[in-house]
């Protein structure tokens, strides 16, 4: 597709001089092409390009056993066969189309040896009297009267033969040095208007000239509304565009990235690549040479100009030709250039962080990553760096100190409670006292399993995030937090359409998910058929099953039993996979005093609630003591609506422990 469109702009050049040959380009709109091809012409095309009989019978069945209906008010009514047309939105629809424009192509090649044809200037070299993608076509010869004719006449016998139409109100004339009668007389042979620069090609705004500030005006426009409000922001550009293993988010430097996709451009002249673009810049700029030895000059296209400066910066950076030819072959494969591998090259490669893995866990919602990024980073914008908005300075928290990134998250006493309890669920030794604390130790513990280590990460992405968010809601849409001791449960009293409590998010998220792995008995086998029974389920999704399977793992007094796990797990995976199917896109899984009822496999025919059976199991035997009171303190206190935990948030680190 971009070989047409550089090659068309290319051909575009100059039309806009007063004094230039005769040059004429028709754009041609085929009126709903793929609705309107003629089966008897696709048939016999399949045949004539010499496909075996069995399968052209194969696809014109797929082909012309289509039907439709109409909607009325809403409502389908009729059901009639078609009788031309290929399948809108069936992956072999544009093959078909494209065989049958080769009948096109083929009848345009015949122009060569055609007496009254003559080709567009700089076009005769490659023979170059027509472009096609699909249902966009360019004819291009020269601005005379016989040549448009006759060309135009190819163009007419192929709608004929195929069943299209040419939609003259969308086709257009574009010329240069052309009579002012002669360009009247090819206007009423073909009924088409004349064209206005820019215009659209594949999607690409074409000018006879180089684009000026004003036509780039729109596109500009667009962006200044997106990056006005990045005014105030404090991050570097350069830190931002920075690889995620380099400290950065990833970003691409778009103007590195832009030279890198033009060094594909560069790749496919010194390959010579077998394409009518190639071939033409071979034939009317090198003439003879190639991209290595040609010198620009002052009437060369901006495009061209743009390829060898690339060349020169590479031939600069490895201090000869030679070198540079080695150099962009080490960055293809399979004939391919490789952008990713320029990209790196143009930029430039930095040093690593080691922090990159913690941060940027796959287990971790890309959301908690970017939050605790920027508290790496020392980039939230706390109190003491928003003085602007008066909002006061005193943590909103504990209201005891200015607030700092520091002091939020690590000092603010209400936060301590919160890392002290989740420094217990998640076997931390050491007191958490800053965020380098924190992924200093998760570096060092990476010899724990890749579970273990996926799941701490978690942990205090999640324990940032949800400090961040609860301290948002409460400065800027004036929440009310009350602390409840012994718990996560730091803000619970919200009002009632936002009973979104923290013990919910953080609390028992974490005490569902941690040691998924480590703690295995047979209690909790009887649980495994808790969720689904005959053709009767509750309503939950992959991670609504895993989780509270979890629960029933790691609360039991039976640790560790490994034979267990390895002939038992998979079902666990069989089995979510299967509720998967039930209802996986559920934001409300299961309400903590929901009276869904659920098959228990220990009693024959007997239902029981939701609620019911998480009591009975608090009250279990095998529940350890600590757990059992968390839990029952949870289910005593919570008034929330949902069980969030089972929602929508833990989707990814579900399928993510599954694969």
């Amino acid at each position: 597709m971009m070989d047409n469109i550089f090659l068309v702009q290319e051909i575009l050049r100059k039309y806009v001089r007063k004094r230039s040959s005769p040059r004429c380009l028709l754009k041609i709109d085929l009126h709903k092409a793929y609705d309107s091809i003629s089966w008897e012409f696709l048939d016999w095309m399949l045949k004539s390009i010499g496909f075996p009989a069995q399968f052209c019978t194969w696809i014109m069945e797929c082909v012309s056993s289509t039907s439709f209906s109409v909607a009325v008010n809403g409502s389908i009514y009729g059901h009639f066969k078609g009788q031309r047309g290929l399948r809108q939105g069936d992956p072999l629809s544009p093959y078909l189309f494209v065989l049958c424009l080769e009948y096109f192509s083929r009848d345009m090649s015949s122009l060569k040896d055609d007496a009254n044809f003559k080709f567009h200037l700089n076009c005769a070299g490659i023979q170059l009297s027509h472009l096609a993608f699909a249902d966009d076509i360019m004819l291009i010869s020269k601005g005379d009267i016989p040549s448009v004719s006759t060309m135009f006449a190819k163009l007419q016998h192929f709608c004929r033969v195929s069943g299209l139409s040419i939609s003259s109100d969308k086709s257009a004339i574009y010329s240069a040095g052309i009579r002012p009668h002669e360009l009247s007389h090819i206007q009423q042979l073909t009924g088409f208007s004349l064209g206005d620069f820019p215009f659209r090609y594949l999607g690409v705004p074409l000018l006879s000239s180089r684009l000026n500030v004003c036509h780039y005006a729109p596109l500009l426009s667009k962006i200044t509304g997106l990056i006005q409000g990045w005014s105030k922001k404090s991050l570097s550009y350069a830190v931002v565009c920075s690889p995620k293993k380099e400290g950065g988010l990833g970003l691409f430097n778009l103007k590195d990235w832009n030279l890198a996709l033009l060094s594909r451009i560069l790749w496919d002249f010194h390959c010579k690549k077998d394409s009518l673009w190639v071939r033409w810049v071979h034939h009317y700029y090198f003439k003879g040479s190639d991209v290595w030895n040609y010198n620009t000059s002052s009437s060369d296209s901006v495009l061209i100009k743009k390829i060898i400066q690339i060349r020169d910066f590479i031939i600069s950076k490895e201090l000869s030709t030679e070198e540079a030819k080695k150099r962009i072959q080490s960055w293809s494969t399979n004939e391919q250039l490789l952008v990713g591998k320029v990209y790196e090259y143009i930029r430039g490669v930095k040093p690593t962080v080691s922090w990159c893995s913690v941060i940027w866990n796959p287990a971790i919602p890309p959301k908690m990553s970017f939050i605790l990024w920027l508290d790496k980073r020392n980039r939230l914008l706390t109190l003491d760096k928003i003085v602007f908005l008066n909002k006061g300075s005193l943590c909103p928290l504990c209201s005891n100190e200015a607030e700092s990134n520091a002091h939020l998250f690590f000092s603010c006493k209400k936060s301590l409670q919160v890392w002290t309890h989740i420094r217990d669920l998640a076997l931390f030794r050491r007191r958490f006292t800053s965020l380098q604390r924190i992924i200093d130790s998760l570096i060092r513990g990476r010899s724990t399993s890749g579970v273990q280590e996926k799941l701490r990460c978690l942990d205090i992405a999640i324990t940032v995030y949800y400090i961040w968010l609860s301290r948002n809601k409460l400065i800027f849409e004036d929440y009310q937090f009350s602390v409840i001791e012994g718990h996560c449960n730091v803000f619970d009293k919200m009002p009632e359409r936002k009973q979104e409590t923290f013990l919910t998010v953080v609390g028992l998220f974490i005490l569902l998910a941690w040691k998924v792995i480590l703690s295995f008995s047979t209690m909790s086998c009887r649980f495994w058929k808790l969720l689904y029974g005959g053709n009767h389920f509750i309503r939950t999704s992959k991670s609504a099953a895993f989780y509270l399977n979890s629960m029933f793992y790691h609360s039991s007094k039976e640790a560790l039993n490994l034979q267990w796990y390895q002939n038992e797990f998979p079902k666990v995976k069989e089995l979510t996979h299967l509720l998967a199917n039930v209802d996986s896109v559920n934001g409300r899984l299961v309400d903590i005093n929901s009276n869904s009822t659920v098959f228990c496999d220990d009693v024959e025919r007997e239902m029981c609630t939701f609620k019911s059976l998480v009591r009975e199991f608090v009250e279990s035997p095998f529940v350890h003591h600590r757990m059992k009171h968390v839990l029952a303190s949870f289910i005593t206190n919570a008034k929330h609506e949902s069980f969030t935990p089972f929602g929508k948030a833990t989707e990814k680190i579900g399928s993510l422990l599954f694969n």
